[in-house]
């Protein structure tokens, strides 16, 4: 369900410890930072517009029609 977050651990696992040492180094750890909570923003806002839909589209009440 959260892809970026599994695709960046599964690179974090794959690396060597020399290049995980090297994005240490060359201060990347902002960069791996940012992405990952971007990455939680996206999951998450997945999960609040999948609630408006149900709310607003699926569970709304059908409406009566007004009789003239």
């Amino acid at each position: 369900m959260n892809l970026p977050s599994y695709l960046f651990r599964l690179y974090l696992n794959t690396i060597s410890s020399e290049e995980f040492e090297q994005l240490q180094v060359h201060n990347y750890r902002w960069i791996m930072n940012g992405f990952e909570d971007i990455s939680q923003l996206l999951y998450f806002a997945q999960f609040s517009l999948n609630a408006l839909y149900l709310v607003y589209l699926v569970y709304d009440p059908p409406k009566k029609k007004q009789m003239v």
